[in-house]
Formats: structure tokens, sequence, C-alpha cells
């Protein structure tokens, strides 16, 4: 390993460590200060220039994603696993903590750990008996008469499967040209 692959894990690692930069789901996240305040730290600990570091960043963040999309793309071609590809970037294992990012939390176990923060309970089965679960809406269906109606008129109507499809392709025809008025057939 090169020592610019040694520095690259480090900061990878350093970024990992300040996860108010890549975890949407941490409120400073969306803290602009924090955030810069964030990654003016990690340029301090690197000893880079923190457009430097953020450059840098986003290009392994992009390696990172191409690595990522070419394994998922060998896993949908429905080929044995022997062939599925394996990722020899030097960073991509670093970057693993990445793919927690964006997971999303089921609604229950958001209530449940609500819950827990406001009573300070850690028993789930003492906690579970009080979350209430959500009520399905039920719609009623309109009688509708008219719908009724023509469905039995359609019934009643001879069946004129004895028509050919030149037929009904002329009947076609015919209807769309009485929509039209006379001077436009003229």
């Amino acid at each position: 390993m090169t020592i610019a692959e040694v520095n690259s894990k480090s900061q990878v690692s350093l970024y990992k460590n300040h996860n108010i930069l890549w975890d949407p789901k941490r409120s400073s996240h969306y803290n602009k200060s924090e955030r810069e305040a964030a990654w003016r730290d990690i340029a301090a600990a690197s000893s880079i220039e923190v457009e430097d570091f953020k450059k840098k960043n986003t290009s392994l963040l992009g390696s990172f994603r191409r690595e990522k999309s070419r394994t998922r793309k060998s896993l949908l071609a429905g080929t044995g696993p022997e062939d599925v590809y394996k990722s020899k970037w030097f960073a991509f294992d670093t970057f693993e903590f990445f793919n927690e990012r964006n997971l999303p939390q089921t609604a229950a176990d958001s209530m449940l750990e609500a819950f827990q923060a406001q009573e300070g309970s850690t028993s789930n089965s003492e906690t579970s008996s009080h979350i209430k679960p959500t009520k399905k809406i039920k719609r009623k269906l309109n009688n509708n008469h008219s719908a009724s109606e023509a469905l039995a008129q359609i019934r009643t109507q001879p069946e004129s499967s004895s028509a050919d499809h030149y037929a009904s392709f002329g009947n076609y025809v015919a209807n769309e040209l009485r929509k039209y008025d006379k001077i436009t057939l003229a």
C-alpha cells in the first residue's frame, strides 16, 4: 500500500468519526455551522486545508459509489455467486460504514425509541404494551346506481360475435365521421 493510500484511509477514518457530516439521521447534520466546525476539526487533525480535504473526500466517495454500483449490478445480473463483483479498490472496506447511512427506520422502532427516551425504560416487553396500533381506515363504497344500470344494459344487449373485425372497424369509422359537422365532411 502506498503512502497516498494510507493517508486516504486515515482521512476516511477521520470522516467516519465525525458522523455529523455523513449521517442524515443526526439532527446536527442539518446545522451548517456545526458541519463546518467538524470539517475544520478534521482538517486540523490531518494538517490539510478544509477545501482540499473536501475535494479529496468527494473523490473518494465517488469512487466508493462506483464500486458499490458495480457490485450491485453484478448481483442483479443473475449470475452465480462466484461471478459477483468483488471490489479491489483499496478503500472499499474502509467505507463500509457508509452503507448504513440511508437505512430506513421502521415506524414501530422509532415510536418505541421515543417512548423509551421519554419514560427512561429499557424493557421492550413493558413498552410494547403501551404503544397503540395504528387504526386502519376503511372506505365505504358508494352504491353507484348509474354504474349498475350501465352494466345491466350491456348484459341485455345481444352478442355481436357474428360481426367480423371489418364490420366493427367500419362502425368505428362511421361513428367518428358523425362527430364532424357538414362543412368539414364536404
